[in-house]
Formats: C-alpha cells, sequence, structure tokens
C-alpha cells in the first residue's frame, strides 16, 4: 500500500510539476522565439521524453535558436538532436541554417546535403542548397538547386521554397 502511495504522489508531483506546462507541448512548435525557445526548455527538462522524441524536442528548440541567432545554442540543439534521433532531417537542415549564418558554408554543405538524402522532396533544403553554391560561386549548382526548390508542388507547405526558388532564379538567371 505504501508503495502504490508513492507512485500516486510521484505522478501528482510530475502533473504539477512548474518545470512543465500543459500547453508547452504546442508552444515548442506553435511559438516562435524566446517563448517557443523556454516551451521546448521546459519538456526537455521535465524528463519525460527520450529517443526520437526527444530528439523531435531539441530540434525545434535549435529551429528557434536559429530565429534568435543565437546560432552557438542552435548548433549545440541540432547536435542533440541528432545524437537522439540521426534520421532526423529537419534536424540537418536547422543546423545547416545556424552554419551557414555563421560563415561556415561548406559545413553548411554537408549537413543539407544529408537532410536531402534522407528526404528527397524537402524543397526547403533545395533552396538553401542553392544558397550556399551562390554565395560559393557556383552558378551552375545553384540555379539547379533554385529549380527543384522553384518545381516543388504548389502547396502552403511549400511556398517559401517555390517564393526562394524563383527569386534565386532571377538572381542567377534562368
Amino acid at each position: 500500500m505504501r508503495h502504490l502511495t508513492r507512485v500516486i504522489v510521484a505522478s501528482v508531483a510530475l502533473l504539477v510539476s512548474p518545470s512543465a506546462q500543459a500547453n508547452d507541448w504546442d508552444n515548442c512548435w506553435d511559438l516562435a522565439g524566446q517563448p517557443a525557445v523556454s516551451a521546448c526548455s521546459r519538456l526537455i527538462a521535465s524528463g519525460r521524453y527520450s529517443g526520437e522524441m526527444l530528439g523531435k524536442i531539441y530540434s525545434s528548440r535549435c529551429f528557434h535558436h536559429v530565429e534568435l541567432n543565437n546560432l552557438p545554442a542552435a548548433i549545440d540543439d541540432c547536435n542533440r538532436a541528432l545524437a537522439l534521433h540521426p534520421r532526423n532531417e529537419k534536424a540537418y537542415h536547422n543546423r545547416a541554417v545556424a552554419k551557414r549564418r555563421s560563415g561556415n558554408h561548406q559545413a553548411a554543405l554537408a549537413d543539407v546535403d544529408q537532410a536531402i538524402r534522407l528526404k528527397p522532396d524537402y524543397y526547403m533544403a533545395f533552396l538553401l542548397r542553392g544558397l550556399l553554391y551562390e554565395h560559393m560561386g557556383n552558378v551552375e549548382q545553384a540555379r539547379a538547386n533554385f529549380r527543384v526548390a522553384a518545381g516543388a508542388p504548389p502547396t502552403a507547405q511549400n511556398q517559401r521554397a517555390i517564393t526562394g526558388g524563383r527569386e534565386g532564379l532571377a538572381r542567377v538567371g534562368q
């Protein structure tokens, strides 16, 4: 009976724990900036998640750190995400964005290549690869990647890639 009581008390303590709030799960993905980072951080600190799911939370927090231009924290979170879930194409893409912003274009290119290998229809990754090649002066590779992004199926999810691909093509020539 004492064991059951301890289990119940521990369960209630977890439910009312200030370390995680009821809406943190949604906020980790749906909010932006520091509120999202805080929500993701509380989920991580809660100890409720492990493996692939914990990796996805780290990947989301990485994305929000990129938004805030906190690049070392972004790269660290993506590294953690990939250690837990090595097939997370979003973590490779997010880390590539952080590395690009840090000026490490070769490392960013390696990460975005891996994101595309994992998800060949990841059109935002093609856009990023086009931007990297454009910056590095490889116009032909930039053009090829911008074409893939611009030719993405016209869905709401792909709109940024399509627009960015068209803009890239306008810069480097069709």
